[in-house]
């Protein structure tokens, strides 16, 4: 078989493969070692926000921090946190004291990291925030993911919820009625927090989830209440990945990294994108975050050697050739 037909049909092979595999093992954050790169604490597992930070914890919270400040939301009470990971950002969440919490995980490992360090911080804090744990995919497949935080009717389907309270998380399960009962007027509720969200926040990760940025953004907007916002990191390729050859190398990367080729290969502007988020119904704001980002990011990497010092390169190489990490705060009109 010619060599060329080969290495194209790699990306399909792997693509099908995968569907059949553990998470834990083609989940690209479950060898991204929080342990090794912070210290204290901490498990951050974001590219950081590097300006006056001497260390990755320290850039960690910093972007995180950052990325809230940005989303500029006065009112919290219904706060959603997308690929947690082992939950710092929960725990900056819990500062402000929202009324209910909802935290989706792709990793069973993160959901249960980061209920213990949750738990253990109602330990030390007063605090009254209901949480929700969903451990699954980000994205929500329409008429299967029914408990899944973003379909669009959750809460009024009978599905199952977990919440807790500076506690072990306690399943609810809603019975079906009992048919032999007389009839009476039912008043439906949603569950505990299903109501519209005031913020889906999400730091370094939407542009994994599948199978693109745009369907996902899309899949935010009515689960949002008037007025709240959407607000992340992203990483955007050089327009000269919308083309050939770039396109075949976002599709290797998409491939080795576990990113949606989509995403790879839209080659979008910081104009662009804004636009794009307008007509897809948002108020918007992109800025360009790059130059606090990927230098300090690349650096930190470079001087713990061996292959980290690798990943350290291609990060440079990447800002160097065009790449960027932008900061979104995308607003359902009021």
């Amino acid at each position: 078989m010619n060599l060329l037909v080969v290495l194209a049909l790699v990306p399909l092979i792997w693509r099908l493969a995968i569907q059949f595999l553990p998470a834990q093992w083609t989940e690209l954050y479950a060898y991204w070692d929080a342990d090794v790169l912070n210290d204290g604490l901490a498990r951050w597992t974001n590219m950081g926000y590097w300006d006056d930070a001497s260390s990755f914890s320290e850039a960690g919270e910093a972007l995180a921090r950052r990325l809230l400040s940005f989303a500029n939301v006065p009112r919290l009470d219904n706060v959603l946190d997308v690929a947690h990971g082992s939950g710092d950002s929960l725990l900056l969440h819990l500062e402000s004291n929202p009324k209910h919490l909802t935290a989706i995980a792709s990793l069973p490992s993160d959901t249960e990291m980061a209920q213990e360090r949750v738990n253990q911080w109602f330990l030390e804090h007063a605090g009254k925030t209901d949480i929700t744990w969903y451990t699954g995919s980000a994205s929500v497949r329409p008429n299967k993911d029914f408990d899944h935080p973003l379909y669009p009717m959750r809460g009024f389907l009978g599905e199952s919820s977990s919440q807790a309270e500076g506690e072990e998380a306690e399943q609810v399960v809603f019975d079906d009625h009992d048919e032999t009962a007389a009839p009476k007027a039912v008043e439906h509720k949603p569950l505990p927090g299903s109501e519209p969200y005031d913020l889906v926040y999400i730091l370094d990760a939407l542009y994994h989830f599948p199978p693109s940025r745009g369907s996902f953004v899309d899949s935010v907007l009515p689960n949002l209440r008037p007025g709240g916002v959407l607000a992340y990191t992203d990483i955007l390729a050089p327009p000269s990945y919308a083309a050939f050859p770039g396109k075949l190398f976002a599709n290797f990367l998409s491939m080795m990294l576990r990113v949606p080729a989509a995403n790879l290969a839209a080659g979008l502007t910081v104009e662009e994108y804004e636009a794009r988020l307008r007509n897809a119904g948002y108020n918007a704001k992109v800025e360009d975050w790059t130059a606090h980002v990927l230098p300090g990011f690349s650096a930190n990497l470079k001087g713990r050697g061996g292959v980290w010092w690798l990943t350290g390169w291609l990060v440079e190489k990447g800002a160097d050739n065009g790449w960027k990490c932008v900061a979104v705060r995308a607003q359902r009109p009021l």
